[in-house]
């Protein structure tokens, strides 16, 4: 084959190698390039701006959360209709605010010596009258009010004011220091009275209503709760707890259920101001303590003559058998009419007229409850053994 000469032309020709490129242009010299610089800013402007997105969008979910809690809410509220809970109480105070009345007392003072130079009183007086105040409900329409016996213990005049602003004149019919229970009267005419509840038909949860004169603001109303039922005041008080508010001036006004009846008078709080813990006087028991002081002016209650314990041991002569312990009896008073009974110190009282007795308190509200002059039956248990004794029940001396 014939071979072409190497400078022959033609696809073949070889041709010269190309010169090196040219080298590029170097960097700008320094510790960061301009990229770098860009690269840092951008580090710096995320760390800054960064938390606050972050922030943002916590915030943005937390508030999607509360927005949709909300929406929810509201639909829950227009199901549940809570403006009837409202009108409910709002109807039970306009239901009870009329028969609910204000007390004023006046109390005598007797001056000492040197408080008669002290003070200059107008026809050289020695006396100076205290005056006191507190609540009460009208619950006859011809004047029978019932308050705490606390709020006209000892005074010399008492001036009720009806919610429709008269100040009338009251008479004690009487009062009762055990139950803290008092009856006043005043004038009939235009009285409206609130009806009587059933205290032994609440529970613990049920709604309440407190209304009264608390430190001389008229037809204040509280609401509250009962807290719980049969908190023991003294052996003759058997109290309902409630959180609805008391403070100075409630003393003797009414504690109301949701049909706007009496369940209980208020008398009492926990400390020496309101701290959420309340207590009033049953209606069962006020009720009660009122028909006996409007008819005679006074509550006769039976007495047996013994002081009692509530506590055990093996010496204090307390039976094995658990079905036969009761109250022991620690001493007993001469001429009583335990005594007269034949009851001895470390006798158990057992039974009370067929009820059993296991706590003081109880026994004595039993013989409380007797009928003066009535004969009784009471189980003892007296070295083991068991007996019955007939006791005739006496007065109690207030």
């Amino acid at each position: 084959m014939e071979q072409l000469p190497p400078d022959a032309p033609g696809p073949w020709v070889q041709t010269a190698p190309s010169p090196p490129a040219a080298p590029a242009a170097s960097a700008p010299s320094g510790r960061f390039g301009l990229s770098g610089l860009l690269r840092v800013l951008a580090l710096l402007v995320a760390l800054l701006v960064l938390p606050y997105v972050v922030k943002k969008i916590q915030y943005a979910k937390e508030f999607g959360k509360q927005r949709a809690r909300m929406d929810v809410a509201l639909d829950g509220l227009e199901e549940l209709n809570l403006e009837r809970l409202s009108l409910a109480s709002r109807a039970v105070a306009h239901a009870v605010g009329p028969s609910v009345v204000r007390i004023l007392t006046h109390r005598p003072v007797e001056l000492q010596a040197n408080d008669k130079e002290d003070r200059r009183l107008p026809f050289h007086s020695d006396r100076l009258e205290a005056e006191g105040q507190g609540s009460g409900v009208i619950v006859d329409d011809d004047g029978f009010v019932v308050t705490n016996e606390h709020v006209v213990n000892k005074a010399a005049s008492i001036d009720v004011i009806l919610s429709d602003g008269r100040l009338l004149p009251a008479r004690l019919i009487g009062g009762d220091s055990y139950t803290d229970i008092a009856v006043l009267k005043v004038p009939g005419g235009d009285l409206i009275a609130a009806g009587w509840g059933s205290s032994d038909e609440l529970e613990t949860g049920d709604m309440v209503w407190a209304v009264g004169s608390p430190y001389r603001l008229e037809g204040s109303v509280s609401f509250g709760i009962v807290s719980a039922k049969g908190r023991e005041g003294n052996h003759f008080q058997d109290l309902l707890q409630t959180d609805a508010a008391v403070n100075p001036g409630n003393s003797g006004g009414p504690l109301v259920n949701i049909q706007g009846q009496i369940v209980g008078i208020n008398t009492a709080i926990w400390g020496g101001k309101y701290q959420g813990i309340s207590f009033a006087v049953p209606s069962g028991t006020a009720r009660d303590v009122y028909e006996r002081l409007r008819s005679d002016g006074k509550v006769a209650r039976g007495w047996l003559g013994v002081v009692l314990k509530d506590t055990y041991s093996e010496r204090d002569n307390q039976p094995d058998d658990p079905a036969m312990r009761g109250v022991l009896v620690d001493d007993v008073q001469p001429k009583s009419p335990a005594e007269s009974a034949g009851i001895r110190k470390n006798d158990v009282i057992v039974q009370w007229d067929g009820k059993d007795t296991r706590e003081v308190a109880a026994l004595i509200r039993m013989v409380g409850d007797t009928e003066i002059g009535s004969v009784v039956d009471v189980k003892v248990v007296r070295d083991q053994k068991p007996l019955v004794l007939q006791v005739t029940v006496g007065e109690r001396k207030i």
